[in-house]
């Protein structure tokens, strides 16, 4: 998994050094729940969103998005060293359980997400999930 985090931080950087180079286009990351995410840590499985977001698991992802349904999902994203969290608009956030309810993966949930970036949420059009 920590070699799937290289590849795509390195892929971030060779596309240009930043995730939000233009507002509309394609963002990869793993997909969170907002509020591990936003905590930074994960209660439920542990995990350490900032440093280490593909250890989150889909259980958790799965729980924390449907106890908390109003605040979603988003993708943790590169942010130099570290990952942020950024959320998906509210359709975005349907696409985004469907997608994830579709994964046979149990973490390390990796996606690509088209839409654009309006201030921080990106307005979803897709999510695909893919394997780094």
């Amino acid at each position: 998994m920590k070699f799937q985090a290289l590849v795509l931080v390195s892929l971030m950087l060779l596309a240009g050094g930043s995730l939000f180079a233009a507002d509309t286009g394609f963002f990869s990351g793993y997909l969170a729940d907002q509020a591990c995410g936003v905590a930074g840590k994960s209660p439920m499985d542990g995990s350490d969103m900032v440093n280490a977001p593909w250890d989150h698991t889909k259980g958790c992802a799965v729980a924390c998005a449907t106890v908390t349904g109003e605040k979603g999902l988003g993708l943790m994203v590169p942010n130099g060293a570290t990952f942020k969290f950024v959320p998906f608009d509210a359709a975005g956030n349907k696409i985004a359980a469907k997608a994830l309810a579709a994964s046979k993966k149990k973490a390390g949930l990796t996606f690509v997400v088209e839409g654009t970036l309006k201030g921080d949420t990106i307005v979803v059009s897709s999510v695909k999930e893919t394997n780094l």
